[in-house]
């Protein structure tokens, strides 16, 4: 098995309109639940963003593409 890369990437994109959630350029699928992936702000300053869907991301720069749907399938 390949080491992960780093555990800190660079770039989150959290797509509502594809259903996916990018780590530094690769997608991870994943349903679109209630409330869906959540982002809080982290960090002196706010110069960081944490990520929460089915595992913990630490990204400095988040991208959010679309809104979540109301009733989406698990």
């Amino acid at each position: 098995m390949e080491r992960p890369k780093s555990c800190q990437p660079e770039r989150v994109v959290i797509d509502h309109v594809r259903n996916v959630v990018e780590i530094d350029g690769e997608p991870v699928p994943y349903w679109i639940a209630e409330g869906g992936p959540t982002t809080e702000p982290l960090g002196e300053g706010e110069t960081e963003t944490l990520v929460k869907f089915e595992c913990f991301v630490i990204a400095k720069d988040v991208q959010i593409i679309g809104k979540p749907r109301e009733h989406a399938a698990r």
